[in-house]
């Protein structure tokens, strides 16, 4: 008897050909019934289901369909955060995905809040300089701009960058004090 075996991985990206192919609606479709498949066989709180769910919210906030994608994605934060932490990197991603939700309905304060959330979590855990930390910075800034907060975004990316030098010097002045040792 042959078994076939599923892996998140695998349907995600059947999830990605069929948004790639503007059949979202297949998309969201295969979602669902994959969640219920995971979450029958490893459980509601799965890592594996919490990305499906993830991925749902993903897709319903692309439809338009807001209420419902905040409800999805909360329920992907909520289970990240028991099983995962807060600070995981998956959590952070759905934390992310919540705030351009907030703003697309307009729950600006609460939106703020939480890609300013994530972009904390992404340059504390990952780095300032890695994609994700770089990405929600940016979604961070578009957000201050829409709201008329340039001066902001000037002083954030200051300290941004003044951060970042630091680091630049750390690194510089650490990799010195190691090569030193090594010659001696």
């Amino acid at each position: 008897m042959n078994q076939r075996y599923i892996t998140v991985e695998s349907v995600e990206e059947d999830i990605s050909r069929f948004r790639q192919m503007n059949e979202i609606e297949d998309a969201e479709a295969k979602c669902i019934f994959h969640i219920k498949l995971f979450e029958s066989h490893l459980g509601l709180d799965a890592p594996e289901t919490l990305t499906l769910i993830h991925r749902l919210g993903d897709i319903l906030h692309e439809r338009k369909n807001l209420t419902e994608a905040l409800e999805v994605t909360q329920m992907a934060i909520d289970g990240r955060e028991k099983q995962l932490g807060i600070y995981h990197e998956d959590t952070l991603k759905s934390v992310a995905n919540l705030g351009n939700i907030l703003w697309d309905l307009g729950r600006n304060p609460e939106s703020e809040a939480a890609l300013r959330r994530a972009c904390k979590g992404f340059s504390d855990t990952l780095g300032p300089n890695h994609y994700y930390a770089l990405k929600s910075m940016n979604n961070l800034i578009l957000f201050l701009k829409s709201q008329g907060r340039v001066e902001e975004c000037f002083s954030f990316l200051e300290k941004d960058l003044m951060r970042r030098i630091s680091l630049e010097e750390e690194k510089s002045s650490s990799s010195y004090t190691t090569r030193a040792e090594i010659v001696v």
